[in-house]
């Protein structure tokens, strides 16, 4: 049987309507507002090329979180601290271009680019965690915690809600978030999975108490919420629970242990069990 407890308890997390991604202060769309040209291309700044700066502003490089692109193209995302994107094509990159095409959604990765061409190309990379991000449209049904999570988020008048679940010895297995939808205002899962709206604030702050690397499930259900669940541990019975109720394959990474110990999981393995609360079974009928 395949549990998940939950705590009650509130954490005071990042409030969703005000959580934005920052912009240089007085620079318009398409300006010089650091080291490098940003374009805006539907909808989001794209850097390409260094340039003096104007204004004097540091331009924030890196560690990038990676994600998958949602444009027509054969590209990953780079997500840079200060939630700038930078879309990085998976051709192109010599000697290195079996290393990006090898990245996946949710690394963090250290990068350096030559911009001496319209299209950036990789220079040096390194993997610095090896956390999974994976984004669920239409995911139905949810799971009971995230759904006790958000009925008590809106008994409270709440725009947001957290949950820590614990295995049965009392140890951290995740956080659920509930972060309710902005229908005609923001598009909220759409955010996450551009990374206009990053998840590192969670993923931070899980980490001052856990060691990375951990698996993030964004799901957005038919019910007027959006959930994000970070797992602890990587490839563990909690994130494999999460991937057979959606019918997700956990994907392949080549590149996973090349690095020199930095972020990569042990091979000790957990057989604590955990406890769904009746969720399984809920799931088994579709209910």
């Amino acid at each position: 049987m395949v549990v998940w407890t939950v705590t009650s308890g509130r954490s005071r997390g990042p409030d969703p309507v005000r959580w934005r991604c920052p912009r240089s202060p007085g620079s318009p769309s398409g300006d010089v507002s650091s080291g490098r040209h940003r374009v805006r291309t539907r909808g989001a700044f794209v850097r390409r090329r260094h340039t003096p700066s104007r204004d004097g502003e540091p331009l924030l490089d890196g560690p990038y979180r990676v994600l998958e692109s949602t444009r027509d193209r054969e590209e990953w995302l780079f997500i840079d601290p200060a939630g700038d994107p930078t879309y990085v094509p998976l051709t192109g990159h010599g000697d290195l271009e079996e290393r990006v095409r090898g990245l996946r959604p949710g690394y963090r990765v250290d990068a350096a680019f030559d911009w001496t061409d319209e299209e950036p190309v990789v220079r040096s990379l390194e993997v610095l965690e090896w956390s999974l991000f994976t984004f669920v449209p239409r995911a139905d049904p949810v799971f009971e915690a995230a759904r006790s999570c958000w009925e008590a988020a809106r008994r409270e008048g709440q725009a947001m809600n957290s949950r820590v679940t614990h295995t049965t010895d009392g140890d951290p297995a995740g956080v659920v978030y509930v972060f309710a939808d902005q229908p005609g205002q923001r598009d909220l899962f759409g955010e996450f999975r551009d990374g206009v709206t990053p998840l590192d604030p969670l993923v931070d702050r899980l980490a001052q108490g856990e060691d990375p690397p951990f698996e993030a499930f964004v799901l957005d259900p038919a019910d007027p919420y959006v959930v994000v669940y970070l797992v602890v541990e990587k490839g563990g019975t909690v994130a494999d629970t999460v991937r057979d109720t959606y019918d997700l394959s956990a994907p392949e990474e080549p590149l996973f242990g090349t690095n020199t110990d930095t972020g990569a999981a042990t091979d000790d393995t957990d057989d604590t069990e955990f406890d769904l609360g009746g969720a399984v079974e809920d799931l088994e009928r579709g209910e």
